[in-house]
């Protein structure tokens, strides 16, 4: 058997959004700390790190929402081992309501060692890998390859930060969660932009809630870097749509993440996939793609 680990999180007030419901970052937030605290079960506890101790940092991301979660709430994240090899750990993950037991979440992630100061990668260390037990018998599936995005539209729509303080952990590079929390603050601007604030979408008590995330991360960005955050849209479906957004270290133009979510457009009050108005699709029409390419 392939290690397994269950991690138990009360949902906090600040984790909630607007409508009260537990924001996607936090969702990777736990499947993070789950994974490291079956990584520390086995032996390697980042718990106080050495300055010259190589981190794992992830390098791909893929989670899937099946029902929101409000404040007051608990959680029951189970991880276990995928594979692990010499050059990363891949994990999978079930995120549970822990009051109900009905499935919230499912992620997938792999992980890779990296050096803070050279971002060398650094193989796992054997001791680690046989600690894990991938177990021979009952092979995981294999992982997904990363889509394709289409090619851009004639308007993408792109914003500028520059990395705070806040936005790191103690590996002194962006959290892998903190980027879940660009991609969605771009989209809302995005809407913004075209003409449908949340506010818009509030009144008519519909809008977008995303499904599925995917996040590939590619380089690794620092304190004072100024990244440019970029997104599009896919060809949408009756109610459904992608959005495809690109992170780049806005000096050297280095492509740091690609990412993709698909976006659902529902009634708020029953929570039911709706068509989308015609009027957004017009409203967008700039900011989607001509090829469908990846639409799921």
């Amino acid at each position: 058997m392939s290690l397994q680990y269950e991690a138990f999180f009360d949902i906090r007030h600040y984790e909630c959004d607007a409508f009260g419901h537990v924001n996607h970052g936090v969702y990777l937030q736990w499947m993070q700390e789950a994974a490291l605290k079956a990584l520390a079960a086995a032996g390697f506890d980042i718990t106080h790190p050495r300055p010259d101790q190589p981190l794992f940092q992830m390098r791909e991301n893929d989670i899937t929402y099946y029902k929101p979660l409000a404040y007051g709430n608990a959680v029951r994240v189970c991880t276990r081992v995928l594979e692990a090899n010499a050059s990363h750990i891949r994990n999978g993950y079930v995120i549970y309501d822990a009051s109900s037991g009905e499935t919230a979440a499912k992620g997938v992630s792999e992980w890779v060692l990296m050096q803070g100061d050279s971002l060398a990668i650094h193989p796992v260390p054997e001791s680690l890998i046989q600690a894990m037990h991938p177990s021979p018998i009952d092979p995981a599936p294999p992982p997904e390859p990363f889509p394709p995005a289409p090619p851009p539209p004639e308007f993408v729509y792109t914003l500028e930060r520059a990395v705070e303080w806040r936005d790191l952990d103690f590996s002194r590079l962006v959290n892998g969660a903190v980027y879940m929390y660009f991609l969605e603050n771009i989209s809302w601007r995005a809407g913004e932009a075209m003409g449908w604030p949340m506010t818009r979408m509030m009144s008519m008590g519909q809008g977008f809630v995303a499904r599925r995330y995917r996040t590939l991360y590619l380089h690794p960005a620092r304190l004072g870097d100024v990244l440019r955050v970029a997104t599009w849209a896919g060809q949408p479906r009756r109610a459904t749509g992608m959005r495809y957004y690109t992170i780049h270290h806005a000096e050297s133009g280095r492509l740091l993440v690609r990412a993709q979510a698909l976006w659902v457009w529902v009634n708020f009050k029953t929570g039911l996939p709706q068509r989308i108005p015609r009027a957004l699709l017009d409203d967008f029409a700039p900011n989607i793609a001509g090829d469908a390419l990846g639409v799921a």
